[in-house]
């Protein structure tokens, strides 16, 4: 096997991304495929957790914690020169994960309410490992990593308390998990998304005018004016104040966009796709403070915005580039590839106007699903038979 640090296990378990990237695609589509039945009264819960409650853990928790295990776990060997997570440790930590999906459901669809707290293992044993990796290296360049990976697993917990009925939570936990995904993806964006964008500008000889501006005083003031602007709305949702923070945050986003050169990404779907899932961020926070303050758009059309946009389509890009990257594959996008970025951004557009043109909000609805289904089954085909064989 070459160019794997001489482990010889199972292949699937030599690399984070292989069963991570796999499990959050599959996961996903068959929690939208349940939410999608409990909505049509086909499927009933077990219990007072609540069908939005379960809905909106395992999309935040379940999926992006998977997807962001497999990236973030793939990465850190660039970033600390410590040795991948690879065989029976990474079995361990999928485990765990797998455990907190049957806790999930468990708890959801047959009770009781308590099996929900086998959620709780998998990230912060996923915290510990990216606190032990880069701390252990001194890597101070990360340890906005570490501190937000805390503050996942920490949401994780409140959210978990909520839906076993503790009092006064009210939404908190689970706000503080997407706020801390958006703000990771802000962060880990505004490194790769330039990045890759000049180095495919330069390798397709398509330097002519200007290139992605480099880090500047600008990046830094977005980022914290966006944890500034989730941490309001974390707090007071409602609030005028979360709202007026919200819009600014997303104008900022776009101001930040606007220097990358993603226009001149056109003709490369896998580079121009990150540009595309930062656009649903920006949108998507945008979006979200007109609902608070104008209202017009219902508030979880626009939440959509940026969980289906942004998180969903960011997602996609970074999985399918690291993974044919770490598999050593041309990173290119063919038909199939790109297919799956147009129905993840087309699944976004029918969840917004779901929230416009309420008279056919169901069928919407149901359109919008189906789209993120059929998007992810196809990543899922595409890719499953590559995280089984050794990179080349």
């Amino acid at each position: 096997m070459k160019n794997n640090d001489a482990y010889q296990g199972r292949i699937f378990f030599s690399g984070a991304f292989r069963p991570f990237f796999l499990g959050a695609a599959i996961w996903s589509i068959l929690v939208i495929g349940l939410w999608l039945l409990i909505l049509a009264g086909e499927l009933d819960l077990a219990n007072e957790m609540g069908s939005s409650f379960w809905h909106r853990h395992e999309m935040i928790f379940g999926f992006a914690g998977a997807a962001l295990a497999g990236f973030i776990l793939t990465a850190m060997p660039n970033w600390t020169g410590r040795p991948a997570l690879k065989g029976n440790p990474l079995i361990g930590l999928v485990f765990f994960w797998l455990i907190g999906r049957f806790g999930m459901l468990g708890a959801a669809f047959w009770g009781p309410s308590w099996l929900s707290l086998l959620d709780i293992p998998f990230l912060f044993v996923l915290f510990f490992v990216v606190w032990r990796d880069i701390t252990l290296t001194n890597n101070k360049r990360n340890y906005p990593v570490v501190y937000l990976f805390a503050a996942f697993a920490s949401a994780n917990v409140i959210t978990i308390f909520q839906g076993l009925g503790a009092p006064g939570i009210d939404g908190f936990g689970w706000r503080l998990g997407l706020g801390t995904i958006i703000i990771l993806l802000t962060f880990i964006g505004g490194r790769i998304i330039p990045n890759f964008t000049r180095n495919w500008l330069r390798q397709n000889r398509s330097t002519d005018g200007p290139l992605p501006k480099p880090p500047s005083k600008l990046d830094a003031m977005v980022l914290l004016f966006n944890i500034c602007a989730l941490l309001l709305w974390t707090v007071i949702p409602h609030h005028l104040v979360s709202g007026i923070a919200l819009l600014a945050a997303g104008l900022m986003q776009f101001i930040r966009l606007s220097r990358w050169c993603g226009f001149k990404t056109l003709r490369a779907s896998i580079v121009f796709v990150l540009h595309v899932g930062y656009a649903w961020i920006g949108c998507g926070l945008a979006l979200l403070g007109s609902s608070i303050l104008w209202g017009g758009l219902a508030s979880s059309a626009a939440l959509h915005a940026l969980t289906i946009g942004g998180v969903g389509t960011m997602t996609l890009a970074v999985m399918s580039r690291a993974s044919l990257g770490h598999s050593g594959k041309e990173i290119t996008a063919g038909f199939a590839l790109s297919a799956t970025y147009i129905l993840i951004s087309l699944a976004t557009l029918a969840r917004l106007a779901s929230g416009l043109w309420f008279e056919h909000y169901t069928v919407l609805l149901n359109i919008s699903g189906s789209l993120w289904i059929l998007a992810f089954a196809i990543f899922a085909a595409l890719f499953a038979p590559l995280y089984f064989k050794p990179r080349h």
